[in-house]
């Protein structure tokens, strides 16, 4: 199933995030490359730790995810809809930009604002540096295997 939004054209599943796993790999990447770039840390989750808590180019969240969560926030709805932590903050971010985009543009649906919302800069890439870890780690693990194994059609 799929919705567009302006010429955009986004896939539709509740399985699925909306982003692909490069993108977020290749934006943590690059954030990481810089960090290291800055300073002299003695560990990896010690640069991982300085690379989460810097700009994003976007929130690492579905519109569908965020759809939901903006509805349970507004009807008071399923409290596994409303996380704690890290996650809470980044819908508490992502709600406060809701209700301004709203009022400025009334005629817009939910989900289209909520597509409209996660591709915006992120202050931030509201993840834990264990978790930016297993990222880290699942992305070069993929490059790896993307620079080392040729198609069979290519040999």
């Amino acid at each position: 199933m799929y919705f567009c939004c302006g010429e955009k054209q986004y896939k539709v599943s509740k399985r699925q995030p909306i982003y692909e796993f490069h993108e977020l790999y290749d934006d943590l990447n690059s954030v990481y490359k810089a960090v290291l770039r800055e300073g002299h840390y003695t560990t990896q989750l010690e640069a991982l730790e300085v690379a989460v808590n810097r700009p994003s180019k976007r929130f690492w969240v579905s519109p569908e995810r965020l759809s939901e969560v903006v509805n349970a926030i507004e009807t008071g709805g399923d409290a596994r809809l409303k996380p704690e932590g890290l996650r809470r903050e980044l819908y508490e971010e992502l709600y406060r930009r809701y209700v301004e985009y709203r009022k400025e543009y009334p005629f817009l649906s939910k989900i289209e604002i909520c597509t409209e919302l996660v591709y915006q800069p992120a202050p931030k890439f509201y993840l834990k540096a264990s978790w930016a870890l297993k990222v880290f780690y699942r992305g070069r693990k993929r490059s790896y295997h993307h620079r080392n194994h040729k198609p069979h059609d290519q040999a």
